[in-house]
């Protein structure tokens, strides 16, 4: 990280705290290496930071003080110098930018063709009913692939309408992101759409389309939704509450 003296050239000492535990405490055991800026060669100062063995990436909040006297606390009087906090982040930091939103009334041997249930193994379709239904998959772990297929054309259609609910959402990019959970209220209450975490990318630069149907919903009705990402610090980041009424695509 680069100091700037802000035009100071004579010697100068650099100190810098990082809260590794986050506790909100700059311990003495969370200084860095001293930097002493020599006088007369440049404006600016190299702090090198370290983070401990087994650091787990995320912000952490840092301390950079520069003084002539150099040997100070993090929060001890000097003559002269500067104190600046600032937030560093090891390692990658992890964002979803949000595309468009909706809620779709789609035909059930539609949906059921837009996500490829033809193409499925047995073990695919056995892990896509896991998502929406857990407790049915765990009831048919060693069904046909026939009885499964019957499975999700049930779970998704429970009044035979031959009609579905489908969340969708678009994600423009994607970096550090392990997966979505979705949930849907008409009130003060959140119901949880799909039991099981619907998978992300990752690392998607140009982001991705889901769909996830929700076979509680019904047309007509204003809902609202939103998202709870899970992503690679182990965070979960809540999208929305969205506002939407299913359309017929």
């Amino acid at each position: 990280m680069t100091v700037t003296r802000n035009g100071y050239t004579g010697v100068v000492f650099v100190q810098h705290w990082v809260d590794w535990d986050r506790n909100g405490i700059f311990d003495a055991g969370e200084q860095g290496a001293p930097v002493t800026g020599l006088p007369n060669i440049l404006p600016e100062d190299e702090v090198s930071i370290e983070p401990p063995p087994g650091t787990p990436n995320g912000p952490y909040y840092a301390r950079f003080r520069i003084s002539t006297t150099g040997g100070l606390d993090p929060t001890a009087p000097a003559i002269n110098g500067e104190v600046e906090d600032h937030i560093i982040q090891i390692g990658t930091p992890t964002a979803v930018t949000m595309g468009d939103v909706e809620l779709i009334v789609s035909k059930v041997s539609e949906f059921l063709r837009d996500i490829g249930v033809k193409d499925m193994s047995r073990a695919d379709l056995l892990a896509l009913l896991s998502t929406w239904d857990r407790f049915a998959a765990e009831r048919l772990q060693n069904a046909s692939r026939g009885r499964l297929l019957k499975a999700l054309r049930d779970y998704l259609d429970p009044d035979r309408d031959g009609k579905v609910i489908v969340f969708a959402w678009e994600t423009l990019e994607e970096r550090g992101t392990i997966g979505f959970y979705a949930e849907r209220s008409q009130g003060e209450t959140w119901t949880p759409i799909n039991t099981e975490m619907l998978p992300g990318l990752i690392a998607a630069p140009m982001g991705a389309q889901y769909w996830l149907a929700d076979p509680d919903a019904l047309p007509g009705n204003d809902y609202q939704y939103r998202l709870k990402e899970l992503d690679a610090w182990g965070r979960i980041i809540t999208y929305g509450p969205f506002d939407l009424q299913a359309t017929t695509h």
